[in-house]
């Protein structure tokens, strides 16, 4: 008896110790059902904006050089030079002496034009007192009419002779002129290219240039596309305005150092026809330059004109913008917060933000930060910006 009730309670705790044994067991696989029950990933965050509606100038971008209004300086007569009056790279006006032309021979040549000029003179006086005194003896018979004809035309004779005479000291007069060289216009000259004791040729020999950088033209060409969508603007400007005077065109520039386009100008000058060889029209825009002279020949310049003011523009971040094949793109998020693949057109660049022409409404959601997260079809979790 005392055996049996001592095994008893020995089998009730073996018993009890294997059931607290299967609880793990029966823990870990109800564990284990729960893992594998898939859970989706939240939806990416993306930034999103509406589009901007404002008024936007149109432009058309191009890249031109600058150009000055520049005059080759050659002699008109020959002869040896004497004396330079100007310092290379020098700024003058027009009307300075630049140079001097030894005058000494084509001075004897006018003297001598003076001279056969009072010869003639001479001649012509006594021509016409002996045609005088003919017509006085026509009356009395004294001299025959032919021989009164005759001495009339010795005195016409005379008299180009006298023309014929101040003709040539006007040439002479012109050529010891030409010895001194003048500025024509006002600018900066370059180098002096022929030195003093050399000979120089007539409207051959160069002796110098001189550029003048004030206005300052600035050439470029336009597309024949370019130029069919300004003028296509154009008219549709002109329709909608009272006037009948075409407004001048203004054009901006800046160079390879500056931001903006702080230069301001306007076209003068379109060439007449459109080159079928390149398709392109050529175009220059004039610029106030004073002293200093911020502008100077030979610059690269980009080059900006005006076309037309769209009053209700959209526009969107540049950086919002993608371009696959098919050409540039936006997402955009519909009301589910689905990504949609947008094509756009595209307009003209205002600051950081790009006018969109089509494919867009004012009131739809751009991603602007966030695209590499983003696909179409997919379903985002959008901030408004």
């Amino acid at each position: 008896m005392v055996a049996n009730n001592a095994t008893e309670p020995l089998s009730q705790w073996r018993r009890y110790s294997a059931i607290l044994a299967l609880i793990p067991l029966f823990t870990t696989a109800a564990g284990c059902a729960s893992r594998n029950v898939y859970v989706p990933p939240p939806a990416p965050e993306v930034t999103v904006s509406l589009p901007t509606q404002r008024p936007v100038t149109v432009y058309l971008y191009f890249t031109g050089t600058t150009q000055a209004k520049a005059v080759e300086i050659r002699s008109q007569v020959q002869g040896y030079l004497e004396s330079i009056h100007f310092n290379d790279g020098d700024n003058v006006k027009e009307g300075d002496l630049l140079f001097v032309i030894d005058p000494r021979l084509y001075s004897a040549k006018r003297d001598e034009a003076k001279a056969d000029l009072a010869s003639m003179k001479a001649q012509a006086v006594r021509a016409e007192a002996i045609y005088n005194r003919a017509v006085s003896l026509l009356p009395s018979n004294a001299v025959a009419q032919e021989e009164v004809e005759t001495k009339k035309g010795d005195w016409q004779v005379a008299l180009a002779s006298v023309a014929q005479a101040e003709a040539k000291l006007k040439e002479a007069q012109l050529n010891v002129d030409y010895t001194h060289i003048t500025a024509p216009i006002s600018g900066r000259t370059s180098r002096r290219l022929v030195d003093i004791g050399n000979l120089v040729q007539p409207n051959s020999t160069l002796l110098t240039t001189i550029a003048q950088y004030d206005p300052m033209y600035v050439y470029f060409t336009a597309s024949e596309l370019e130029h069919l969508e300004y003028m296509k603007r154009q008219r549709q400007q002109a329709s909608s305005s009272a006037s009948s005077t075409p407004p001048k065109v203004p054009v901006e520039i800046r160079l390879a150092d500056e931001e903006g386009y702080p230069h301001k100008g306007i076209i003068d000058f379109a060439d007449n026809t459109v080159d079928p060889g390149t398709g392109t029209l050529a175009i220059r825009g004039t610029f106030d330059n004073p002293a200093p002279f911020q502008l100077s020949p030979g610059l690269f310049a980009r080059v900006r004109v005006p076309i037309s003011t769209e009053e209700n523009a959209l526009l969107v971040p540049e950086r919002a913008l993608g371009e696959d094949q098919a050409g540039q793109f936006l997402l955009v998020v519909d009301q589910n917060n689905k990504v949609e693949h947008r094509s756009v057109t595209v307009g003209t660049k205002a600051d950081s933000m790009r006018v969109i022409e089509k494919g867009l409404k004012p009131n739809e959601r751009v991603i602007v930060e966030g695209l590499q997260r983003a696909r179409p079809g997919s379903v985002v979790q959008p901030v408004q910006q």
